[in-house]
């Protein structure tokens, strides 16, 4: 049971990570999870603090404020190679003069991709 809410605990931690890695720096990252791992003592979940203590570890080695602009630069390339394969789509749908229903459908993934370009161009914040 224990193992498996660690292994629960870092999996929520690698996806917060990821969703929030273009605003949070490594120093940010690992205040974070210090704050996680004072909530988890103060609860006196153990298993918790185990599991959070290996992620804010991993964090202090492997993060580096270089790697996340390589990360981040990464994200942008697939959201822009994304955009135009949605762009394209679309085109192709409007050119076959499918249903409105298809095409706004084309339209709805190119406006979502779009998006995630968005998302993914925004600064890392200090």
């Amino acid at each position: 049971m224990r193992r498996i809410l660690a292994a629960a605990t870092l999996s929520v931690l690698a996806t917060s990570a990821f969703a929030n890695a273009n605003s949070d720096t490594c120093q940010q990252k690992q205040d974070k999870i210090s704050q996680q791992i004072e909530y988890a003592r103060a609860h006196g979940n153990t298993a918790q603090v185990r599991g959070l203590q290996t992620a804010l570890d991993q964090t202090r080695k492997n993060c580096s404020d270089a790697s996340l602009e390589k990360r981040r630069q990464h994200r942008i390339t697939q959201a822009q190679a994304k955009v135009e394969s949605r762009e394209a789509d679309l085109k192709k749908a409007q050119d076959k003069n499918d249903s409105p229903k298809k095409i706004a459908s084309r339209q709805r993934k190119l406006d979502e991709a779009r998006e995630e370009l968005k998302r993914a161009q925004e600064p890392v914040s200090p």
